[in-house]
């Protein structure tokens, strides 16, 4: 429900998802792209091409949006867009990505991490991270 209410409160909504396919590319995307995107950036957000192939026979921009909406908003991405409502151009807030909270917390001073989880999880998002700024 909140992926819909996100959609409501965005008054231009194919600019909005029109801005995100331009970032993803989920639109217009054949087979062996999907395959290959898969493959290279399954832990980040292009991963999710693998979904994407089972609407390949049939472009449909809506369905396709609604695949990317569906999985920013697993792996906690979906409220870090917005658009602007004057500009209407597709912000990004990295404070709001969930993937990279414990990161953003400690990336300033490594030495401030309390735990050995803690540990793991700045590392695992600061690899995502890299992976993100890579594709």
């Amino acid at each position: 429900m909140d992926v819909v209410a996100k959609i409501a409160d965005n008054m231009n909504i194919f600019g909005f998802y029109s801005q995100l396919n331009a970032i993803y590319g989920m639109v217009n995307f054949s087979n062996e792209e999907m395959a290959e995107a898969a493959q290279r950036h399954q832990w980040t957000v292009l991963g999710l091409s693998d979904k994407a192939s089972v609407t390949a026979t049939a472009p449909d921009f809506l369905h396709r949006m609604a695949i990317l909406a569906g999985h920013l908003k697993t792996i906690g991405a979906f409220d870090a867009y917005s658009l602007d409502e004057t500009t209407g151009r597709l912000i990004y807030d990295m404070t709001k990505d969930q993937r990279f909270q414990t990161w953003l917390k400690y990336k300033d001073d490594e030495t401030k991490i309390p735990s050995i989880e803690e540990r793991r999880k700045f590392n695992q998002e600061k690899q995502i991270y890299i992976e993100e700024l890579a594709s």
